[in-house]
């Protein structure tokens, strides 16, 4: 469970996105006074979250009153920046949902559009060549983060195809294919010459 002290700071650094992108404020608009709460089941913890038109609010709370409740896993979460997915995470039952689904998805199409240059804006602090270089640092290390786990991914299929020989490696899958087509060959001729044979014994 999460502290109502850190629930408190990412308030803060919520409002500070406001900020930084003041689309944002157009976008929460249908959401204005109205009480969105996210019950997050890993942690067996719920959230309330108020817009005021200027602000955001958020609490941790127990009270199950809210326009729109949403229940869900952190994984699932994580996927509620698509505002067509909400749906469709209801139909799988990845989701529970009581009350004003355009609420959910407001929320979710706004957080989704957000659009800041934090490069722009750390160069306020660093100045331009400074954040450059942080930034194309971060770009690096994030690329290779994704090529490590990559190579991660196929070493650990590798183990599984050449020495646990729990799936099949491709090449096998492709000798198999074709044995299997020479095999069906050679029982349609093997059956063309017993009929043949069957007819010269009935001649």
């Amino acid at each position: 469970m999460i502290p109502q002290f850190l629930v408190a700071i990412i308030e803060q650094a919520v409002n500070q996105v406001f900020r930084l992108d003041t689309s944002l404020h157009h976008s929460l608009q249908p959401a204005k006074h109205k009480t969105l709460l996210i019950e997050v089941r890993d942690w067996q913890q719920a959230f309330s979250l108020t817009y005021t038109g200027t602000q955001l609010f958020i609490f941790s709370s127990d009270e199950r009153q809210a326009d729109c409740i949403i229940s869900t896993d952190l994984a699932t979460l994580q996927q509620l920046s698509q505002a067509n997915k909400i749906t469709q995470l209801i139909r799988e039952n990845k989701l529970d949902l009581d009350g004003d689904l355009h609420l959910a998805q407001t929320y979710s199409g706004a957080f989704s559009k957000i659009n800041i240059d934090w490069e722009e804006h750390l160069a306020d602090y660093l100045g331009d060549a400074a954040s450059h270089n942080v930034f194309r640092l971060l770009r690096k290390t994030q690329q290779q983060t994704r090529t490590s786990m990559q190579k991660c991914q196929s070493t650990l299929t590798a183990l599984m195809q050449d020495e646990l020989k729990v799936a099949i490696h491709p090449i096998e899958l492709s000798q198999f294919k074709e044995q299997n087509r020479t095999l069906k060959a050679q029982c349609a001729q093997l059956e063309l010459r017993i009929d043949h044979l069957l007819k010269q014994v009935k001649g």
